[in-house]
């Protein structure tokens, strides 16, 4: 008799952990969530595969597919353009044209990226630096082809305006605090003496 010995959800997931490393791959995730779930594991299997397969028809199809707060899948189509043909130094063939085509784009959305952005934080540590202070920055050169684009222009110039002013607000209290701690640690040594 050929007696198989049956895994749990749990020592399946630990295998897999101990052997892909870093990434997580659709078979890790489907354990994840059959632990989570307390399901069974091929049937979720299943579920991820149909909700894959509608995402990739529907882009397919020209259609975006958005998930509120995880992201959205974009359908992107390339005119037709021509590149530099990195194998040719110079001369005749240095350009080639490419035809036009199909892509498609992940964005993520705002969770998901708060979410990134917290754990950039935490790895990191603060990324403003008294230098970063000093200097004020400028709106980029863009060139403005359309009215709206003049408008956003001109918005973006007045948030860089305020952001330069909060710099300055950021140093002067960072001053004044400092300040404070230094009369502070005199009040408290003149405390002392006495």
């Amino acid at each position: 008799m050929n007696h198989r010995i049956r895994r749990t959800p749990e020592q399946q997931l630990a295998e897999v952990q101990e052997k892909s490393g870093s990434r997580k791959g659709l078979h890790e995730l489907t354990l994840e969530m059959a632990i989570a779930l307390d399901l069974d594991s091929r049937a979720l299997r299943g579920l991820l595969d149909t909700f894959l397969l509608m995402i990739t028809q529907s882009l397919q199809q020209g259609r975006d597919v958005m998930l509120p707060g995880f992201g959205s899948f974009r359908v992107v189509h390339r005119a037709a353009r021509k590149v530099r043909n990195p194998r040719i130094a110079s001369g005749p063939g240095l350009f080639k044209e490419v035809g036009a085509s199909v892509t498609y784009r992940f964005k993520p959305g705002t969770d998901l990226k708060a979410d990134y952005t917290e754990v950039n934080k935490m790895q990191s540590g603060p990324r403003i630096q008294r230098n970063d202070l000093n200097h004020t920055s400028r709106a980029p050169r863009i060139p403005l082809k359309t009215r709206d684009d003049q408008e956003v222009a001109s918005r973006l110039q007045g948030h860089t305006k305020e952001l330069a002013e909060a710099r300055k607000t950021i140093l002067k209290l960072r001053r004044e605090q400092s300040e404070l701690a230094d009369s502070l640690e005199r009040l408290a040594a003149r405390m002392r003496q006495e």
